[in-house]
């Protein structure tokens, strides 16, 4: 389980954490983690993670090799607030839940889904960008072998911007690159409305 008990105040630029950050390899298994609030239940206040500064924030980041699966099950990626200068509009944004990168082959929740953010509700997952068009990902799949994507619940995401005149947006799973085989996912959520949204200019979208 993964949390912060206090608020994170970036004091340098381009700063781009990733809670588990896997670099190389392959036959990952990634399963039953919670990211994000401030106990290990992903409850209580935020994690929140702010600065005059182009920070970015990814849950979980694999750079997945040639040969065996990686599998990445069960996590639960929530009650996050991020704050940011940065404008990145490509990627994985300034924020993003999971990422699969690499020439490897990934299973997303085939055997049990994910949550980003929340299956009802609002706002468990907020970010704000100074920068118009900043994006917000919930699962970006850059990975050039075959990935597998299934059951995934990706909801309760507010994306702004700093002001009005601010663009921000939203994409539920992006995928640039590979053989994907996408089933079964829900973005959004099927019991409250306008779980994905901003209150500023915005994008939304699946890729």
């Amino acid at each position: 389980m993964f949390y912060q008990t206090a608020t994170r105040t970036s004091t340098a630029t381009a700063n781009i954490p990733s809670v588990i950050f896997i670099t190389s390899g392959n036959g990952y298994t990634i399963s039953n983690n919670i990211i994000g609030g401030s106990n290990t239940s992903g409850g209580g206040t935020p994690w929140t993670f702010n600065g005059a500064f182009s920070n970015r924030f990814v849950g979980i980041n694999v750079a997945s090799a040639v040969g065996a699966a990686t599998t990445i099950q069960n996590n639960t990626i929530t009650n996050l607030s991020i704050s940011t200068t940065s404008g990145a509009s490509t990627g994985n944004g300034i924020f993003c839940g999971i990422s699969a990168n690499g020439a490897g082959t990934f299973n997303i929740g085939n055997v049990t889904g994910n949550t980003i953010g929340a299956t009802s509700g609002v706002g468990s997952i907020t970010t704000t960008a100074s920068t118009t068009a900043a994006l917000t990902v919930g699962i970006n799949v850059t990975c050039t072998g075959s990935t597998t994507l299934s059951n995934n619940s990706i909801g309760s995401i507010t994306a702004n911007g700093s002001a009005v005149t601010v663009s921000a947006s939203i994409t539920g799973i992006q995928i640039t690159a590979g053989t994907p085989i996408v089933t079964n996912n829900v973005i959004g959520s099927t019991t409250t409305a306008n779980s994905i949204n901003s209150a500023t200019v915005s994008t939304t979208g699946t890729n």
